[in-house]
């Protein structure tokens, strides 16, 4: 709870809420994961919410490798 006490949410302060809350943007995604990672090994360089990477494990993926430069987001 503590992390999230920190981000200044109407400056972003890197987190993006309206991306994050971009239903048509996520479908899309959503989409296109769920097409290519069934059974595969995948890697999300900057992966700030973790979004791409919970979609890809959602999808069958078999193990996600995330990187994100940013250890406040990490």
């Amino acid at each position: 709870m503590y992390f999230l006490q920190q981000i200044d949410w109407s400056n972003h302060d890197g987190v993006n809420l309206n991306m994050i809350n971009d239903f048509m943007r996520n479908q899309f995604y959503d989409r296109a994961i769920r097409d290519t990672v069934k059974g595969r090994r995948c890697m999300d360089v900057g992966f700030g919410t973790g979004l791409l990477t919970v979609l890809a494990l959602k999808h069958g993926a078999t193990s996600v490798v995330a990187y994100e430069s940013d250890d406040n987001r990490f």
